[in-house]
């Protein structure tokens, strides 16, 4: 998308935002469409697209732009795209080649590539080489090269090397700067490593001035990634900083280079099809599909979207045998991980929730939105929090809603405001532990005869273009795929935001996975669902025609739970002496795991300007000044924990 902050020097003069859209043209290629106000003015822009490229479409002139299935860039400068690919192969080697698309004034894109007289359909010779040497003899279709751009403008370019020699797929980058054209490429550097021995996907950011993060997906194994060879997959993150000159240009030096892994357990197992649309044909397993990106929050922190199918969810009976020779284990779990802590992309450190277990999670209300674009809340489904505790051989699962106590009337709100077959109202609180998910629900209609289950998840196997995977996770309801549980809805005389609903599902833990104190329980999170059928009774025909699913209202993610871990910190010692124009407090804290920071109230004011930070030790000490009459009590001290809650300490 062009839509310039700033000063520019494109030709561009027409609407903004201006949307480039690129597809693969089986006919021959690449092409590129746009979309502004002038072409798609209601409701768009975005929604209509007519050609962008000088000497296309493609399906008519046979000219497509070099770069099919390279992931493209813009410059918010000159409006110039980038898009960079494998040349041709040339006994298994290959070049790493880019094409440049400059628009003119209403937007259309003329690339290096373009036509000429003598050749009609494109001259490759005008593309720019970004590295040579790469290996390219495994005959794949996938494993795109992506490219990004940072604040000053250096242009990004990373690949995998597609070989047939596993331990060569490496994750390699490239930089040129603004001030060459975007011609001169630096020497390519190595950025994963052990463990990550076989590399696929990757996937590119670029940040501040020389700054870019990459990530993929490696496994340990030095296997062919598409070889069954019950291989592990993780997510794995590297930042990349090369050094900048006085206005912020690469300076062609090789960087510095930090991998993480970013994934808590492997996100799939066994094989990874690289055929794309082929690998039906194949049989290969493709439940990944293409579904992998990284970006940055506003402090310049990771955002990585990427598929978990760790779960080995696979309908019984789909395939013959259950030999998943069409289908193949593991349903895509699409899931966010974000930095919370080290260097961001925008130099800074960042911070943010971790990963560490916790007994609950707040959502804010209000956002039971259906439709979910200018739509209105829907109390009966907008969840305000869940929580877990583990006790014996229960697992007490409870979730807050604004207002459970009208179910009919829930159901008539979201008929009324379009939600069609409102017959079932679901809510399901889900988490993984170690490879399985596992779940714990009710359900209710207008006749508000709650019932109460709990098992593991099940799946719904359909077939696409180029593969047959899981592609619907169901939480069926007690009898033959769960067990029955006993719960309770409990609701004030008249529920509110302040003062909601309670549920309350009480579940045997032999019925999920018999979790101990010890147990993890990952990605623990709470849904709120509307059907037209009962989950237990959704078919492959149902879910090929789009019949049928749940349609999800709200939620509340994610978290991960453990018995052993402390919910309150305890707090000791907390309290509040006079010293002339001061104010000191003292506290102490004994357990601190989950606690964000803290705030000092004196009656209804608070004393701290911004929330006062943890730190390693457990003794505190703050000092409040004041001018004129000092502050009255009672003095408070609020505990503030990751996942929303807060608790109250008086001082003594």
């Amino acid at each position: 998308m062009y839509d310039p902050p700033g000063a520019t020097t494109s030709p561009y003069t027409g609407p903004r935002p201006l949307i480039y859209q690129e597809y693969n043209n089986l006919t021959c290629g690449a092409q590129w469409v746009k979309s502004n106000a002038t072409s798609d003015p209601s409701p768009g822009p975005g929604l209509n697209y007519v050609n962008g490229e000088t000497g296309g479409p493609g399906q008519v002139t046979m000219y497509c732009p070099f770069g099919a299935d390279g992931y493209p860039s813009i410059d918010q400068v000159t409006g110039n795209v980038f898009q960079a690919e494998y040349g041709n192969t040339n006994n298994g080697v290959s070049s790493i080649l880019l094409n440049i698309g400059t628009p003119d004034a209403i937007g259309t894109l003329t690339f290096l590539d373009a036509p000429t007289a003598t050749m009609t359909t494109g001259d490759p010779s005008k593309l720019i080489t970004v590295a040579t040497g790469v290996p390219d003899d495994s005959g794949e279709a996938a494993n795109f090269v992506v490219s990004s751009m940072d604040a000053a403008r250096n242009l990004y370019v990373a690949w995998v090397g597609r070989s047939a020699t596993p331990s060569k797929r490496q994750v390699w980058v490239s930089v040129a700067s603004a001030a060459s054209g975007w011609r001169t490429f630096s020497t390519p550097v190595q950025v994963s490593s052990a463990p990550s021995a076989v590399n696929v996907f990757p996937w590119i950011q670029g940040g501040g001035m020389g700054r870019a993060d990459v990530v993929w997906y490696g496994t340990t194994s030095n296997v062919d990634p598409s070889s069954q060879s019950g291989q592990a997959w993780n997510v794995y993150l590297s930042q990349v900083v090369f050094p900048t000159d006085g206005v912020g240009g690469v300076t062609g030096a090789a960087p510095s280079v930090t991998q993480v892994q970013v994934t808590p357990h492997p996100m799939h197992y066994n094989d990874i099809c690289l055929a794309g649309s082929a690998c039906i044909a194949q049989q290969g397993n493709r439940n990944l599909a293409d579904f992998f990106q990284v970006k940055m929050d506003l402090s310049g922190a990771a955002e990585i979207v990427y598929d978990d199918t760790s779960n080995g969810l696979t309908e019984p009976g789909f395939t013959p045998a259950n030999m998943q020779q069409v289908d193949h284990a593991g349903a895509p779990v699409i899931t966010v991980a974000r930095q919370s802590s080290g260097p961001g992309l925008l130099g800074a450190m960042v911070s943010g929730p971790s990963n560490a277990p916790v007994s609950r999670l707040s959502d804010p209300s209000g956002d039971a939105l259906y439709p979910v674009i200018k739509g209105t809340n829907v109390p009966g489904m907008d969840i305000l929090g869940s929580s877990m505790s583990l006790s014996g051989g229960t697992l007490t699962v409870t979730t807050r809603v604004v207002d459970l106590s009208n179910p009919a009337g829930t159901a008539a709100q979201l008929t009324t405001q379009g939600a069609a077959g409102s017959n079932f109202l679901q809510y399901i609180t889900r988490w993984q532990m170690g490879n399985t998910i596992y779940y714990a629900g009710m359900e209710n209609t207008a006749a508000n005869q709650p019932m109460y289950y709990a098992g593991a998840a099940q799946s719904i196997d359909l077939c696409s273009v180029s593969a047959c995977f899981p592609h619907v996770v169901t939480y069926p309801e007690a009898g033959m795929k769960a067990a029955s549980e006993t719960g309770s809805v409990s609701c004030p005389t008249v529920p509110s935001v302040t003062t909601p609903c309670t549920l309350t599902i009480s579940v045997k833990s032999a019925d999920v996975g018999s979790p101990s104190t010890s147990s993890l329980l990952e990605e623990v999170g709470s849904y709120a669902f509307v059907d037209s059928e009962a989950q237990s009774a959704l078919t492959n025909a149902q879910a090929q025609n789009d019949m049928g699913l749940p349609l999800q209202i709200d939620g509340a993610c994610c978290y991960n739970f453990n018995a052993s871990a402390p919910t309150v910190a305890r707090v000791a010692r907390f309290t509040a002496r006079h010293a002339g124009r001061a104010l000191i407090f003292r506290w102490r804290i004994a357990v601190s795991s989950g606690v964000t920071g803290f705030n000092l109230y004196a009656g209804r004011h608070r004393l701290n300007a911004r929330i006062i930070p943890t730190h390693q030790g457990v003794a505190y000490r703050y000092q409040v000044h004041w001018r004129g009459s000092a502050p009255l009590g009672p003095f408070r001290l609020h505990v503030l924990y990751r996942d929303g809650h807060q608790t109250v300490v008086p001082a003594r």
